[in-house]
């Protein structure tokens, strides 16, 4: 045989010991990693925290650091919770320093900071959201399963709390895990109603998460010198695009400093910040540390502001009435009448008085004949009664802060000398 086909037969044979060989081999090599790669929140990024961080903190070893690296470290595990309530207490202490000498006045890298951490925590926010929070009026804090108030900077202080015996968890009926952040700033009266305002400026509220309507009511506020506050003014309050003007309610919080703010870090420091707060104001508002203020009961958080009421120019309307009833019973519906102001405002803390128009004879007797409009602006007269038969207009006449308002009259209501 030649030489030539030796050499094929010999290539071919390697050929087929080759492919034999591959084919007892896997198709496909697995890589197995060392260890178990666990992360809670692959969208935080911490050397854009850092970054944010330096252009708003001033101090490098300042301990918000230190809360990264905590953050940092849970984030590898696998406590969820822990992580979470780790990102709110830096949220937390970012409220406890904010216009103080702790930071920069770069309230945008500020605003840039706290956007990272509820990114962090898988809560979508806008940049700019928080900047006018972060300034010299503003209000930034977290709560949770805790009754403090929350309190702006500067002067005129404004804030909220919830009411007594409930906390924030209960009152946002906050789901576990999660912490309400409360935060605000100042907005021209003029800009969200068309009431007189009493001041210029008004305040906006709001929390992340959102809470559309608190489950249980809050008392939100702005601090005043109550020499400074004549007795029709009142504080109003847009909500959902309606404005009500509230009852009066004091805010609790409206008063001098005698611990630390329940809003601020538990440091020294802090509470040194909030005396000299208290006690050098500014001279416009400078008898604020007086007791006081005003105040009312809020459904949610959004815009409120103090303003001015004409008692006088506040109407009367007779909403729902019967047009039968008998004596010593409940009228059944039960009256109701509506006050409002010059502007169709509806208008909280009026008394509602019922009388008689022309009873003939004997005297007729009216229980429970008084009631005041709730923040709706309605007084609901759920326990009126006569104890005489007769056939009656009812006039519902009111006063508002020393004036008599506007009157109205029911129609005929028919009343029966039988008690059911």
């Amino acid at each position: 045989m030649q030489a030539r086909t030796w050499k094929y037969l010999i290539a071919s044979a390697g050929l087929v010991i080759t492919a034999a060989c591959a084919d007892d081999q896997p198709a496909t090599k697995v890589t197995m990693p060392s260890r178990p790669s666990l992360i809670i929140s692959t969208a935080c990024d911490f050397t854009k925290i850092k970054r944010d961080a330096r252009g708003y903190v001033v101090l490098s070893n300042d301990p918000i650091y230190d809360l990264f690296n905590q953050l940092a470290s849970l984030n590898k595990g696998t406590d969820a919770d822990a992580f979470k309530a780790k990102a709110y207490e830096i949220l937390a202490y970012i409220g406890s320093i904010a216009g103080t000498t702790a930071v920069t006045s770069n309230t945008t890298a500020g605003d840039a900071l706290i956007n990272d951490i509820f990114t962090c925590l898988g809560i979508a926010t806008t940049a700019g959201t928080f900047t006018p929070a972060l300034g010299a009026n503003g209000l930034f804090a977290v709560r949770a399963n805790v009754p403090d108030f929350v309190l702006s900077r500067g002067t005129p202080k404004y804030g909220a709390q919830p009411t007594t015996g409930e906390t924030w968890k209960t009152s946002a009926n906050l789901p576990p895990g999660v912490q309400l952040v409360v935060y605000g700033y100042p907005r021209n009266v003029n800009t969200f109603t068309g009431e007189p305002p009493l001041i210029p400026t008004g305040y906006e509220l709001f929390t992340v998460p959102a809470v559309p309507l608190f489950a249980k009511a809050i008392i939100g506020g702005v601090c005043l010198d109550p020499a400074s506050i004549p007795a029709n003014a009142r504080l109003l309050h847009e909500h959902g695009g309606q404005d009500a003007v509230l009852a009066p309610v004091t805010p609790p919080f409206c008063l001098p400093l005698i611990g630390q703010a329940p809003n601020e870090s538990r440091s020294l420091f802090a509470l040194v910040r909030r005396v000299s707060d208290w006690i050098a104001p500014k001279p416009l508002y400078a008898a604020s540390m007086v007791l006081g203020g005003m105040g009312g009961s809020l459904g949610g958080l959004s815009p409120i502001g103090p303003v001015l009421v004409d008692g006088s120019t506040v109407t009367l309307t007779v909403t729902q009435q019967p047009t039968i009833g008998s004596i010593n019973t409940n009228f059944n519906p039960p009256i109701k009448v509506s006050a409002a102001t010059a502007a169709g405002t509806p208008l909280g803390g009026v008394l509602v008085t019922l009388s008689v128009i022309g009873n003939q004879g004997s005297p007729v007797t009216l229980k429970d004949n008084t009631a005041t409009t709730a923040n709706d602006g309605v007084a609901t007269f759920t326990t009126f009664q006569t104890n005489k038969a007769g056939g009656y207009l009812f006039k519902a006449s009111g006063t508002f802060a020393g004036a008599v308002t506007k009157a109205d009259t029911t129609t005929m209501i028919n009343v029966n000398g039988q008690t059911p």
